[in-house]
This record gives structure tokens, sequence and C-alpha cells, in this order.
């Protein structure tokens, strides 16, 4: 392989479970309810399309804006979306990339502290598919982690903010 195109083995370790994630996210971070075939849809071309988007001649980077436009745009139509969803979707994929580089970050950090920076460079670089993807595993673990604290925050603030609206209407009563 050549490029940023990945192995089937990297599809079905990380592309898999950051593709179910990044879809979720979208349902949880715009309100949206869930309904199991839309998922299924949106999951799947979020599985396929980044993978495929890898096999074009671009740089890194350019790669994962692609497949959150793609994302943003599939989302959007296959809910017929109204603005407000629509701004919330473009919101959440900036929240989730920013996501991917802290869990990214967080992966890289834990294993240079565990195996120091030779062995690290050596894991990541140059070691078999197998090795190098489940090392990078912690960072699907850290997204999902990532994913469910921001939702619960997002959750709790709303949850605040309906409350304080009425108490608010009870005292202007």
């Amino acid at each position: 392989m050549q490029g940023i195109s990945i192995s089937l083995t990297q599809l079905l370790m990380k592309g898999v479970p950051e593709g179910l994630l990044m879809t979720l996210a979208f349902h949880l971070f715009t309100n949206t309810k869930i309904e199991k075939n839309k998922f299924a849809f949106l999951a799947a071309a979020n599985i396929i399309i980044p993978f495929l988007i890898r096999f074009l001649p671009i740089s890194l980077g350019v790669n994962t804006i692609l497949s959150l436009l793609t994302l943003i745009v599939l989302f959007n139509i296959v809910y017929q979306a109204q603005l407000t969803t629509v701004v919330r979707s473009i919101i959440t994929a900036v929240v989730v990339m920013t996501m991917i580089i802290i869990a990214e970050t967080l992966n890289y950090l834990l294993l240079f502290l565990m195996f120091g920076p030779e062995r690290t460079d050596q894991i990541l670089n140059f070691s078999s598919e197998l090795t190098k993807n489940t090392a990078t595993i912690p960072s699907t673990l850290f997204l999902a982690v990532l994913i469910f604290f921001a939702y619960w925050l997002m959750k709790k603030f709303e949850n605040r903010k309906s409350a304080h609206a009425t108490t608010q209407q009870k005292n202007s009563r």
C-alpha cells in the first residue's frame, strides 16, 4: 500500500469501531433519535467512505476533512434535517475531530510512557499490522470516553438550563 491507504486489518480494528462511534456522536450531539436502519446506513457509509477516500492522491488530514464533510451531508440528507440540526452537525464534526486528536494524543502519550520514545516509534512505524493496530486500540477507547463524557455534560447543562427556566417562570407569576 502507498500514500495514506489502510489495510483491511486496520479497517476492521480501527475503522469500524471509530465509524460507529462517530455516527453515534452525530446522533447524540444533534439530539437526533437513533433509527436503526438510518444509523446502520450512516455507520456503514462512515466506515466505507473514509476507507475509499484514503486511496485518493491526497495528503493526510484532507482525508479526515472529506470524510467529515461526507458524514455531515449524508446525515442531513438521511434525516432531512432542519437548519438547527445542520448547524449542530457541523459543530459536531469539529468537536469529534478535536476529540479524535485528543484521543490519538493520549494514546501516543500512553505508549510513550509505557515503552519510551524508541520503542513507541518502532511499534507505530515498523511493527506488524496486528501489533500496530493493537497499540492504537486505546485511542478508540479514549474517543468513546470523550464522546460519552461530552454527551453527559451536554445533558447536564440542558437539564440545568431547563430547570432554571422553569424556576424563572414560576417566579415571574
